[in-house]
């Protein structure tokens, strides 16, 4: 996110007006490279190992903090089912826009079960993670094992992975304040995931302290603004609303 509080003179609003105008052209092209290449799109991408940025000074990762939200992205274009699916809804002709997507899941989680280390800003990426794997088993049906073989992996390693998920969230869940929970947007972010969950065909639902408070803070939140206002903003101002935009994505 661009910090524009300290411009003032023509030139350099002119210059936020050209990186506002840059960064939807960006977003445009992003989206249509991934609609129309899919899995020709630079698949050496997803068989890097997750990296965090432990240096202010990092030349590749300044600016996006202690934690890369690379794994939450991830996640969610593995939700991406193929094109024939959605026009199908056969479970037999289940597959995935972006397998690489989930096999990077797959492989990348680590040994306490996260895929953004430890702590509360672990939570969403697992979240977004979980969901992805749930996803892909309500979709397979009967086929998830041989739609699992597919991709190279086995019914044990899917199910190894799941369980640590879970398990770490619940965990870290219980151990969440929210009274000291700063992070943009999380508040709306994780009750939508924890309700995806709960939604899901085999229904995924973690019972935690700050449950309750935090679904009221979301609620409460949402209540103030409509996505067509959100919409309107983002068109002519940088609003960290549009951080979450995906908890309307079903609206």
């Amino acid at each position: 996110m661009y910090d524009f509080d300290h411009l003032s003179t023509p030139e350099k609003l002119f210059e936020k007006n050209e990186k506002n105008n840059l960064q939807i052209k960006i977003i445009k092209y992003s989206d249509r490279l991934l609609t129309e290449n899919a899995n020709e799109i630079c698949p050496e991408f997803f068989k890097k190992t997750f990296k965090s940025a432990q240096h202010a000074d990092d030349p590749d990762w300044v600016g996006y903090g202690e934690i890369s939200m690379s794994p939450y992205d991830t996640a969610w274009i593995a939700m991406i089912p193929s094109k024939i699916y959605k026009e199908t809804k056969s479970s037999k002709e289940f597959s995935l826009a972006f397998p690489q997507c989930l096999l990077w899941l797959l492989n990348n989680q680590d040994m306490q079960g996260s895929w953004t280390g430890s702590g509360a800003g672990a939570i969403v990426s697992g979240l977004a993670g979980l969901l992805a794997l749930g996803l892909f088993r309500s979709h397979s049906g009967e086929f998830f094992e041989t739609k699992l073989n597919d991709l190279g992996i086995t019914i044990v390693q899917f199910i190894t992975i799941f369980k640590k998920a879970k398990n770490y969230l619940q965990k870290t869940l219980n151990e969440v304040n929210l009274d000291n929970f700063d992070m943009v947007g999380f508040e709306l972010i994780i009750p939508y995931l924890l309700s995806a969950l709960a939604r899901l065909e085999e229904p995924i639902v973690f019972d935690f302290p700050e449950s309750e408070r935090i679904s009221q803070k979301s609620q409460r939140k949402l209540s103030l603004v409509s996505l067509d206002e959100i919409i309107i903003l983002a068109k002519s101002q940088l609003i960290t609303l549009t951080h979450s935009i995906e908890v309307s994505c079903e609206k």
